[in-house]
């Protein structure tokens, strides 16, 4: 979602493979995040040891208006 939302936003972004194949996998998935993210192997751990929720929250979009940054080690919400 990153990687699309980057390209939206800045003309002759250059991505490498592995950023190819992640907005790949969301541009057909953008949909239905929760059903992919349920289907992944380590989804399938989750929702095996009771997270199935955890899985529908990673899955919402645009939830908080804060972003977060790291600076020498240290995390802050700007």
């Amino acid at each position: 979602m990153l990687i699309s939302l980057i390209i939206d936003l800045k003309e002759n972004i250059e991505l490498n493979d592995s950023s190819k194949v992640s907005k790949l996998i969301y541009d057909k998935n953008k949909n239905n995040l929760e059903k992919m993210l349920s289907e992944t192997e380590h989804g399938q751990k989750l929702i095996s040891a009771g997270f199935r929720e955890d899985i529908k929250f990673a899955a919402q979009e645009n939830k908080f208006d804060i972003v977060p940054t790291c600076n020498s080690g240290l995390i802050k919400i700007n």
